[in-house]
């Protein structure tokens, strides 16, 4: 029952539960395609459009890592390294609340009042160094 011709004299066809050698992946002989094999006689895979039952979370047929269902058919959300557009600030993947995306997806932004103190360290830091390139404050022999 592999060819073209069933043994009960049919015509092979998607959805006879045979698998027609060369022509079909699979024929499991039903119109679910939420299970391993399509109801085209091709195999289930991500990216095509079906959730597969306990094997993909979403499928949403496209390689957009923007929208809710990533194209390694995950369902997106904060750190897997992709920004939600209209949901997420950023997205860096990482669980580092130091760099400028916090581990919830939103965007560092210091108080003003940190601000005050970096401008005024970087204002030390360059006094500083302008005053030993012109020598100011050395102790001449």
């Amino acid at each position: 029952d592999a060819d073209a011709c069933l043994s009960s004299c049919e015509v092979a066809r998607c959805g006879d539960g045979f698998v027609e050698t060369g022509v079909e992946a699979c024929d499991d002989a039903n119109a679910d395609n939420a299970d391993a094999c399509l109801d085209t006689c091709v195999a289930a895979v991500c990216g095509d459009g079906f959730v597969e039952t306990g094997v993909e979370a979403c499928d949403d047929a496209n390689a957009d890592e923007t929208d809710g269902c990533l194209s390694s058919c995950e369902v997106a959300g904060c750190g897997d390294g992709f920004v939600q557009a209209g949901v997420e600030a950023c997205d860096d993947g990482n669980a580092d609340n130091t760099d400028a995306c916090l581990d919830t997806c939103i965007e560092y932004v210091a108080e003003p009042s940190q601000v005050l103190l970096l401008l005024c360290a970087l204002a030390v830091v360059s006094s500083v160094s302008r005053r030993s390139k012109r020598g100011v404050g050395a102790t001449q022999a």
